[in-house]
């Protein structure tokens, strides 16, 4: 099995540290036979990677629609968007055949099933208004207590990791009191990239939820089982992936 995970930034935007984090992350997860790529989008100078704010993730999706049709016609099993902001995934479904995993919905849902309220932790305040409205569109906004951020820049998290998890702890605290039952990190910078989501759980006294594994392996079940996302709901369009690209040039 062949996945292409899709980061949400220029690969000139991470560090090699940064980089060999995320994947040491990703194979703690993929199954024996399993094969990773990791590939990046063509983002410019404007995608800011702070909030990231619903106008950075507008700019990077259509980067992401191009990297998810190179993934098929290289013959790659499936997509995984690393990243729980889920750009371009919606429109990427309707025009590659291969599975193609937003880890926000999958996540979200995966948390439902386990916890009856939610408390999700954002890298910054800046992208709340985002992610509010996209777990509004999954139909799981109504189970989560008041959405916090930690205001540390994305691309300080490595350098400021012990002041990020005393925030991330306080922030926990307060929407555990709040009656959530499950933490959801709504960046994988912060966990489990950077923070060990057994440690957390650990100090908090509720899980705390590991993106990255839930989505691999959900990845995975999906080639496993041969399934992808379904065509009554993902359209295909008549054009092909080539004439699709040229329109997003």
């Amino acid at each position: 099995m062949q996945i292409m995970v899709i980061t949400v930034g220029a690969e000139s935007s991470y560090s090699e540290q940064e980089l060999e984090a995320r994947r040491d992350r990703i194979l703690r997860h993929t199954s024996q036979g399993t094969e990773v790529e990791m590939s990046f989008p063509e983002v410019g100078t404007c995608f800011r990677m702070n909030g990231p704010t619903e106008l950075d993730l507008t700019l990077v999706a259509p980067h992401i629609v191009k990297r998810a049709i190179e993934a098929e016609e290289r013959g790659f099993d499936a997509v995984f968007l690393h990243g729980l902001y889920d750009p371009g995934i919606e429109a990427a479904k309707h025009i590659v055949d291969i599975p193609v995993v937003g880890p926000g919905r999958v996540v979200s849902h995966v948390a439902a099933a386990i916890a009856n309220r939610i408390g999700g932790i954002a890298p910054n305040d800046d992208g709340i208004p985002y992610l509010r409205k996209m777990l509004a569109s999954y139909g799981v906004l109504h189970m989560f207590t008041p959405i916090r951020g930690i205001n540390i820049p994305l691309f300080e998290a490595q350098a400021r990791r012990d002041e990020m998890k005393t925030r991330f702890l306080e922030a926990a605290r307060k929407s555990i009191k709040e009656g959530a039952e499950i933490i959801f990190p709504l960046c994988y910078v912060n966990v489990p990239v950077h923070l060990a989501p057994s440690e957390l759980t650990m100090e908090l006294g509720v899980p705390v939820i590991d993106g990255v594994g839930i989505g691999i392996k959900f990845t995975e079940m999906l080639v496993e089982l041969g399934w992808r996302q379904s065509r009554k709901g993902y359209v295909k369009p008549n054009m092909s992936g080539q004439e699709i690209c040229g329109l997003l040039s």
